[in-house]
């Protein structure tokens, strides 16, 4: 890639020469990097005269009175949400027994665990035969889920309980 430059500085004599504006001095900075470049990468010369240095930077303010933010630009790790390690699970009490299930889990998996047989009819919620009271709440075991965890601390130690 080869970069050109403005016709000013062509003229090699110009490097010897005290500048007198800003664009001369511009010049004959951008040739005297330019010759100095060429020695070191034939192939490629690089390089930024003040006039660049000035555009980027009012392109750098004006992309910040646009965001109307400073901190726009800065990155910053991702904030991380904590919350309890432990699963929360749902305890289910059936005469003596006492089992935890994870919330969710369909009814008619966890019910016969805890050693509760529903009758089935329909199996698709229609007919509510196999209707279930869990913790105060009447729920079909064929399309029903086990609850959340209960807020109040004792049915949480002491599980919901299922009557059929």
């Amino acid at each position: 890639m080869k970069l050109t430059s403005p016709p000013c500085c062509d003229n090699q004599q110009k490097v010897n020469q005290q500048p007198t504006d800003a664009f001369s001095q511009t010049c004959t900075t951008t040739a005297a990097l330019k010759q100095s470049a060429s020695t070191i990468s034939p192939s490629i010369t690089h390089y930024c005269s003040s006039t660049m240095k000035t555009f980027a930077f009012l392109a750098l303010a004006f992309l910040l009175a646009i965001c109307g933010n400073a901190n726009a630009f800065v990155s910053r790790c991702p904030s991380v949400v904590k919350g309890d390690s432990a699963l929360k699970m749902t305890i289910l009490t059936y005469g003596n027994k006492k089992k935890d299930f994870k919330p969710g889990t369909p009814l008619k998996t966890a019910l016969p665990q805890l050693g509760v047989k529903p009758v089935y009819s329909c199996r698709k919620g229609d007919c509510a035969t196999c209707q279930v009271l869990i913790g105060g709440q009447f729920t079909r075991a064929c399309i029903g889920k086990v609850p959340a965890e209960p807020k109040l601390k004792s049915l949480q130690e002491n599980g919901l309980p299922v009557s059929v």
